[in-house]
Order: structure tokens, then sequence, then C-alpha cells
């Protein structure tokens, strides 16, 4: 995935990537400033965060990684 990451991102990739102690090529992703970083490539000027960990929250979100994939699903609406 690192790999991947690095291919797609270029330059912009160490800003997302965060090595993990002794997991080789393993890394963690921080994917709301991965998406920020497509997102204004692509030209959107205006992108928001909500930053909220979903693991942090489980009484108002699902989290598929602290629930070990018993979730629910979730939905969005995207308009201009």
């Amino acid at each position: 995935m690192a790999a991947q990451v690095r291919s797609t991102l270029g330059v912009q990739a160490g800003r997302v990537l965060r090595p993990i102690e002794n997991g080789g090529e393993k890394a963690y992703l921080d994917l709301w400033t991965a998406n920020r970083i497509l997102l204004e490539a692509a030209g959107v000027t205006r992108v928001e965060t909500a930053a909220i960990c979903t693991a942090c929250h489980v009484d108002d979100w699902y989290s598929h990684r602290l629930e070990k994939g018993r979730t629910g699903r979730f939905g969005a609406l995207i308009a201009l």
C-alpha cells in the first residue's frame, strides 16, 4: 500500500505516510490529508473535513476497524 501511495502522490506522500515501527514497508495512512491532496490536484478549492475518529465515537458512528467488520452502513449525499 505504501508503494502505491508513493506512486500516486509523489513528493506529497511524505505528508500522509507514517511508517509503522518494525513494520517494514507498512505505514499508517492519513486518509484525510491524502483525500485533500487528491481533491485539490483535481481543482477542488474548498475541502472540509469532519476530523472525527469513528473508533473514538462508536455511539455516533460505525467503526469497521474497532468493531472488526460487524457494523452497519453509512450513506452520504453530495450536492452543489
